[in-house]
Parts: C-alpha cells; structure tokens; sequence
C-alpha cells in the first residue's frame, strides 16, 4: 500500500503537501496542493550563487528567496518572480561552466514557483 493511502486509511485528510522539491512526494501525492520547502529553495539557491553572489542577478535572487521567510503570499512572491525574470532573462538564458568542475552552474530559477 502507498504512502498516501496508508494515511487516508488511517483516517486522516491531507489538505496540502510541502516538499523538498523532488518529484517523489509530488507524485506520490498527485491531486493535492504541492509547496516547496522554503528551506530547500533557499538552499538550491545558495548552491548556484553562494552566500556572496558576484552578479546583481544573483544578489537579487537571493535576497528574493530570503523574502520567503517575511510571511508574503504565494501570489506576491510569483509576480516578484516574474519581473525578476523579465528583468534578467538575458542572464538566466547564458551558460556558465565553472572552471574546475565544468559542470552547468545557472541556478534553477524555474524550481522557485510556489
């Protein structure tokens, strides 16, 4: 038996699912609400820009994911994103190969809807 339907056998009424950002959960427990962890967003993002980003693309980016914390609703959060990609498509639409690693390193802006 799956997760989900141990749970409704048990009784109890999942009205949302907050997760890590993998598919599992969210697949798992398809026809739910689905949020991400504010948590793991800000840590994907610190992953691509460090605590000390060089870029101003990436300055904003993280002072918008720390914004997650200040109780804003989805639907403001969504618009700052928006603009934040309208204002910085260019950027997020380059490639950049870190040279140690030559591994792709743009940050997953897209894995931000909440």
């Amino acid at each position: 038996m799956y997760l989900r339907e141990q749970l409704e056998a048990l009784g109890y009424t999942i009205l949302s699912v907050t997760g890590d950002g993998f598919g599992g959960i969210k697949t798992a427990f398809s026809g739910i609400p689905y949020q991400m962890c504010h948590v793991h967003m800000e840590r994907i993002i610190i992953r691509g820009t460090t605590l000390n980003p060089q870029t101003e693309a990436g300055r904003v980016l993280l002072f918008m994911v720390r914004t997650l914390f200040q109780n804003i609703d989805s639907n403001t959060f969504s618009e700052r994103l928006d603009k934040y990609v309208e204002i910085y498509r260019d950027f997020l639409n380059e490639k950049t190969i870190h040279p140690d690693k030559f591994k792709n390193k743009k940050v997953g802006v897209g894995r931000m809807k909440i």
